[in-house]
């Protein structure tokens, strides 16, 4: 009988002791669980934030790229537009439309100049200055005060070659045997200047020229300048 309370104590302890651990071990690994599952909230959370970041970083490369050629073509923009008015004004002054207006003395920069007029506004200048052999042109095109485009060219005799081929020692001058260079230069206005310089009818270069640019632009403003004082002298 006692050894049979003995017995039934030392299960009741063992069933006890084990049940013990079990809670324990049951709490812990509830614990656990809780936490890892928190943890792999978390983790799972940080992935989402870090591919939504990675989209948005992709969005904003996407679009900035995109916003190079809507840059691009509205500049295209507006030197066609430029383009566009000048030919509209190539095409009044071919058919006799614009009022013509001439400079009475030579200009400072231009030689003899002319201006044209559209409803009273100055539209073009023409201008050329003449020298013993060859000469020099610029053809101004205007939109209000702005200058949209000029042409100029330069068509002079070649001394050198001319000097090198008949020197004046063994030969007497014949303007007849004379040859001359011709160069344009083509200059559109607008957020990128666009430069052309042309021979026999090639562009031989798009190399910006500023000084060029400044010194003709410069000219362009005086002209403009002088023809003003016709319509002061009324």
């Amino acid at each position: 009988m006692v050894v049979r309370l003995q017995i039934a104590t030392r299960i009741s302890n063992w069933i006890y002791t084990y049940s013990s651990i079990f809670m324990v071990y049951s709490l812990h690994r509830r614990h656990c669980l809780q936490i890892f599952q928190k943890m792999r909230t978390l983790f799972f959370a940080g992935i989402s934030i870090a591919l939504s970041i990675f989209s948005s970083c992709r969005n904003e490369k996407k679009e900035f790229v995109e916003l190079k050629p809507d840059l691009v073509e509205k500049n295209n923009l507006k030197q066609k537009s430029a383009n566009f008015i000048v030919n509209e004004i190539d095409s009044l002054f071919e058919n006799g439309i614009l009022l013509k207006k001439s400079y009475p003395s030579m200009s400072t920069c231009g030689g003899g100049v002319t201006g044209y007029y559209y409803n009273n506004e100055l539209k073009l200048i023409d201008s050329k200055y003449n020298a013993e052999l060859g000469f020099s042109s610029k053809k101004v095109y205007w939109s209000g005060n702005k200058i949209l485009k000029i042409k100029y060219r330069q068509y002079f005799a070649q001394w050198r070659k001319y000097d090198k081929k008949y020197p004046h020692e063994k030969f007497e001058f014949d303007p007849n045997k004379m040859t001359y260079s011709d160069t344009i230069y083509k200059i559109t206005f607008g957020d990128k200047n666009v430069f052309q310089k042309i021979a026999s009818n090639k562009i031989i270069s798009t190399k910006t020229d500023p000084k060029m640019i400044e010194e003709l632009t410069n000219c362009g403003k005086r002209m403009k300048a002088e023809l003003e004082t016709l319509n002061e002298s009324r």
